[in-house]
């Protein structure tokens, strides 16, 4: 329910739901599910704007992936943890973070994690304005994920976007496109990725106008409102969709 909400620009219900599930393992003792049900959180509280709400979640859930010794949640928390820091113009402790996670990576018994490192990496150098390294460090993490379906976590999603983004930045609007589209293509890799998914079509749809590609532009701006026809207010790509799509349906009118 979490990411069908997520899916359609629902945050506050998706917080709700996040928040009964913290709730009900709780009272039943099932405690090995808070560390993932607050990571979720920090998530959603991220992408609300909530961005001092997330970084307390993800410090919760710091200590308690050492209290758990789960090395691989916090390697994830990590990441999670470094993008707020980013967020939050705090390049210093984000290069810190991503020091821990590569110390924890290596130490590990997995080392294609280390895709988790160059994603953090990766934004840490767009937030320096450095877009061809980062560029290349999403390259490199997207290089190290299974083909669609990791047992473990399916974020090819997460990866396709940074590197999209990253493509749209330089320039390469094909590489953008491509990228983008590999997204819609996925299966269970976005799942967990509904509020990525959605956006996708509307990068497209910029994509596609500034290509000239009307019709399709046109398309991805009404799929994308489409999807997020109830999304929370104040959503400014709502807007900005909705403003571009009525342009484009003025220009292409005979």
């Amino acid at each position: 329910m979490e990411n069908l909400y997520l899916a359609t620009g629902q945050y506050g219900q998706a917080l709700d739901i996040v928040r009964e599930a913290i709730e009900e393992v709780s009272a039943v003792g099932e405690l090995q599910w808070l560390l993932s049900f607050h990571y979720r959180l920090a998530t959603i509280l991220r992408a609300r704007g909530d961005l001092a709400g997330a970084e307390a979640e993800t410090r919760w859930a710091l200590e308690e992936a050492e209290r758990r010794d789960h090395v691989t949640g916090k390697i994830a928390v990590l990441g999670l943890h470094g993008m707020i820091l980013i967020e939050t113009d705090n390049l210093g402790e984000a290069d810190r973070a991503a020091d821990e996670m590569k110390s924890e990576i290596e130490g590990w018994l997995n080392p294609k994690l280390v895709r988790d490192w160059h994603h953090l990496a990766g934004h840490i150098a767009l937030a320096r304005n450095d877009v061809a390294q980062a560029v290349e460090h999403f390259e490199q993490a997207v290089s190290l994920l299974p083909f669609q379906h990791d047992v473990n976590a399916d974020e090819h999603a997460m990866y396709y976007s940074s590197l999209a983004y990253a493509y749209y930045l330089s320039g390469d609007l094909a590489g953008a496109q491509q990228w983008y589209e590999n997204i819609l293509s996925l299966t269970s890799g976005r799942m967990r990725f509904g509020e990525t998914y959605a956006k996708s079509h509307f990068m497209l749809g910029k994509i596609y106008e500034q290509r000239g590609v009307n019709a399709e532009a046109i398309q991805s701006y009404r799929t994308f409102l489409d999807l997020w026809r109830e999304a929370d207010a104040g959503v400014p790509e709502i807007e900005e969709a909705k403003r571009k799509l009525a342009e484009l349906l003025d220009r292409v009118a005979p």
